[in-house]
């Protein structure tokens, strides 16, 4: 994968006007949409994460 954020010196990261469109009511392009995909695997990991903490509970208790 090719990253679409590139360093600065200052340890902050930019990306170039091609991945990023303004619009009325705020941002889109291939950015805005790969970082959409990220947050969503990352919430479903902690989602999946939860779910697992309960099962262990609930099978210590089980016995």
């Amino acid at each position: 994968m090719e990253r679409l954020t590139k360093p600065r010196e200052n340890a902050s990261y930019y990306v170039e006007e091609a991945v990023l469109r303004h619009e009325p009511h705020g941002y889109s392009g291939e950015a805005v949409d790969r970082l959409a995909i990220f947050e969503n695997v990352y919430e479903h990991l902690l989602e999946n994460q939860a779910e697992i903490v309960k099962e262990l509970e609930s099978a210590e208790t089980g016995r």
